[in-house]
């Protein structure tokens, strides 16, 4: 205690050198009608010399907290094993005693240990009295709302999966499913089939270690550069020959908003948004592991949120070679399907991109299985390139995406495209008709020059032209501001080069010089 209150008595002068040079302390009696952070916080830490309302020992620990707690709280994290509570159910067996029940979850607990080591707290157990037994069925799963609320309660458990075996003559048939407490969301369904009841704990053990899904906790470093710390990841493991899991190739990123209890306010799924790990090593250091962030959205880690908020991700396992339909849609109200909208997949978000063809009249696209299970997939509309998102096999459904309608911006393309060819054909075509023009006048061929200035004359002016335009551009509108501005600039483009390519002044001062050297007629 004496080398502690010495301790403290050091740190406390110190700090009391320290802020009187910066003048910091203040004090009580001079009260201002604005107080700036500075000021406030000198209200609270006064003058060394009085009295102080808050210890400065008490206040120097609560600022170095303030900078610790983050990469504290994800060391800890990744120092924490998983807490998993195993239900099993068994079906159309014989009825078991309770002996034969504790041995056989006794045993699948061992099998799981061997795996996992200290990573995994285990308790393995029958199904409790208020799980329906209608909701035993895990294809499809239960609904979140469905289930007890202590399966939503972090501070019990952290996975609880469920094992379903089903006999089936001799056979049994095992359905595993892992819910995951943090992220409320049930993992993909395993199923295990063994000939006969003597590898019933082999296929249990094989579906549970298939359904378990890794959870991590993400750390913003950079813009497009996280850390990811899965959870356990640097507790020992297993001293048997067992082969581990290997590292995940692909995570995805959800939000957790909780309140003051850390009950779950709501969780919500970053959209378009997958964490790529650049270190194959699962054990990277206590930092976590690097990850890339590839995402259809700007800053979708770093954006400011409200309230108490923890950003997790959780391993993506991917249908590798299943197909994936892509559906398009309208940002707008109507939500109308994005007909003639060009797909392009780079798989791995590697090497350059293929093109897969255009979106049929329901707005939707079949794109072939990855070899890797998710493609990089580029949208582009005419010469605009709408979006790039990650998209990932194995959705049972469509995958949507919500996109601002183009299709105005595509009919000024179109429309400014076809005006361009028009004036590159005027343009040549006034230029030839010039230099003829010059030629006939230095042969002094008076007439053949007055024939083609009148063709000059003849041809589209410049004021036609930006009259077209104007009209044009005035019919055209998009809802998007990004494609309306888009607009805009193409026409004040267009404008340019008639201003530039169709000036008047050209096709006049020939005109003037061949009226000054063309002869009077004869007997006038």
């Amino acid at each position: 205690m004496r080398n502690g209150s010495e301790l403290i008595d050091r740190h406390n002068m110190s700090l009391r050198q320290y802020y009187s040079k910066t003048n910091v302390a203040a004090s009580l009696g001079s009260a201002r009608p604005y107080c700036s952070g500075r000021s406030r916080l000198s209200r609270l830490v006064p003058s060394f010399g009085g009295s102080s309302l808050i210890p400065l020992w008490v206040f120097s620990l609560f600022v170095s907290l303030a900078f610790v707690v983050p990469a504290y709280a994800q060391v800890t994290w990744l120092f924490s094993p998983y807490r998993v509570q195993i239900f099993i159910q068994l079906e159309n067996a014989a009825p078991l005693t309770e002996d034969d029940l504790a041995q056989l979850h006794k045993q699948l607990a061992e099998r799981l240990s061997q795996v996992f080591g200290n990573r995994w707290e285990l308790q393995v157990t029958g199904f409790p009295d208020d799980f329906p037994a209608a909701l035993l069925d895990l294809s499809p799963p239960p609904s979140p709302q469905e289930l007890p609320a202590r399966w939503k309660k972090v501070a019990d458990w952290d996975k609880i999966t469920v094992v379903n075996a089903r006999k089936h003559g001799l056979g049994w048939t095992v359905q595993v499913r892992e819910w995951d407490v943090r992220l409320e969301q049930w993992g993909p369904l395993v199923v295990v089939s063994t000939p006969n009841v003597g590898g019933l704990l082999d296929a249990m053990t094989e579906a549970v270690l298939r359904g378990h899904i890794p959870i991590g906790e993400v750390l913003v470093t950079e813009e497009q550069t996280v850390r990811l710390a899965l959870r356990g990841s640097l507790l020992s493991g297993t001293d048997s020959h067992v082969p581990s899991s290997p590292l995940p190739a692909l995570f995805v990123a959800c939000a957790r908003y909780e309140d003051r209890e850390g009950n779950a306010r709501a969780i919500i799924p970053l959209p378009f948004t997958v964490l790529k790990p650049v270190s194959s090593d699962e054990n990277a250091g206590s930092s976590g592991i690097a990850c890339e962030v590839i995402s259809g959205i700007r800053n979708p880690l770093s954006a400011r949120r409200r309230g108490r908020v923890r950003i997790y991700a959780r391993a993506v396992q991917p249908a590798v070679g299943k197909p994936t339909v892509l559906r398009l849609r309208s940002r707008e109200q109507t939500q109308e399907p994005l007909v003639g909208y060009e797909i392009y997949t780079q798989e791995n978000g590697e090497g350059p991109p293929v093109f897969r063809g255009r979106t049929d009249p329901e707005g939707e696209i079949t794109i072939p299985g990855s070899e890797v299970g998710w493609y990089l997939v580029s949208i582009r509309h005419g010469r605009r390139l709408l979006a790039r998102v990650p998209v990932v096999s194995g959705h049972n459904g469509p995958t949507e995406l919500s996109l601002p309608n183009d299709d105005p911006r595509l009919v000024a393309e179109t429309y400014l495209s076809g005006l361009q060819d028009e004036l590159v054909d005027l343009v040549t075509l006034r230029t030839v008709l010039m230099t003829r023009m010059r030629a006939r006048m230095i042969a002094e061929d008076w007439e053949a020059a007055q024939r083609i200035r009148d063709q000059l004359l003849k041809l589209k002016s410049r004021e036609v032209f930006s009259s077209e335009l104007t009209r044009q551009q005035q019919r055209i509108y998009c809802p998007d501001p990004v494609g309306q501005k888009q607009i805009d600039m193409m026409f004040a483009e267009m404008q340019r080069l008639v201003n530039v390519y169709l000036n008047p002044q050209d096709v006049e001062q020939l005109v003037k010089l061949l009226s000054s050297r063309q002869k009077p007629p004869t007997g006038s």
